[in-house]
């Protein structure tokens, strides 16, 4: 598990998980634990498979690695998951975690533990530049996917994004919002909640709007919004 190497690509500098040390640890550490070929163990006296992209861990071994306490990795493995980035099973004294998309992402160089004939003929060698070629291009293509986000996002994402933007948006009652009406904009079914948020920014910097009682969000005249506002003017405001 020591040797090789694991591949990072450069989309990672602008997941969530990056401007936050601990959660950016511990997915370190996923990445460098995962196994890159299938492997057994013998538990409770049956065989149990552990495929490559996944490995046998615990809270305590990687708080132990990482320095991350405890109830936070829980936490942080929690958004991992809920950010389809890894899948977890929970045993009594250990936890296997796989990760989401790791053939596409890591195994495609080191699938062949075969050494290379180095007489290989012209012809040969243009087969597989082209193959590779191919991958690459399909590499580059799914690269979003690698963290893509749920939808609906969960509040930890929007606070994640709300806190990247500086924007002081409330997580809870965008979230609260959108859930009350099935996230809607006016009356067409949401495609970006990102953009949404941005959408929210851009009215509040503009002084489109003002904050009300608990639970409202109102415009400039006092009145409340209305349903047919393609987004609400300001946040919601819980009190």
């Amino acid at each position: 598990m020591d040797n090789g190497y694991i591949k990072l690509w450069r989309s990672m500098k602008d997941s969530s998980v990056m401007k936050k040390p601990e959660y950016l640890s511990v997915w370190i550490f996923i990445l460098l634990s995962a196994n890159f070929k299938e492997t057994e163990f013998i538990f409770n006296d049956e065989k149990i498979l552990i495929k490559s992209g996944s490995f046998i861990t615990s809270r305590a071994k990687i708080h132990a690695i990482t320095g991350v306490e405890e109830s936070k990795v829980e936490r942080i493995l929690k958004y991992l998951k809920t950010e389809q980035q890894i899948e977890q099973q929970s045993f009594n004294k250990f936890r296997i975690i796989s990760i989401c998309n790791w053939e596409l992402y890591q195994q495609s160089e080191q699938q062949s533990e075969q050494p290379v004939n180095s007489k290989r003929t012209a012809s040969e060698q243009q087969v597989n530049t082209n193959k590779k070629d191919k991958n690459v291009k399909k590499e580059k293509k799914d690269i979003n996917k690698t963290y893509r986000e749920s939808f609906p996002p969960s509040v930890e994402s929007i606070s994640l994004y709300c806190q990247e933007r500086n924007n002081n948006i409330e997580p809870q009652g965008f979230y609260d919002y959108y859930q009350s009406n099935g996230w809607m904009v006016g009356k067409n079914k949401m495609k970006d909640w990102k953009a949404t948020i941005r959408t929210w920014e851009s009215r509040r910097k503009n002084g489109n709007g003002t904050t009300g009682s608990a639970g409202k969000v109102v415009t400039q005249t006092g009145n409340a919004q209305s349903d047919n506002e393609p987004y609400p003017v300001d946040f919601v405001v819980y009190e």
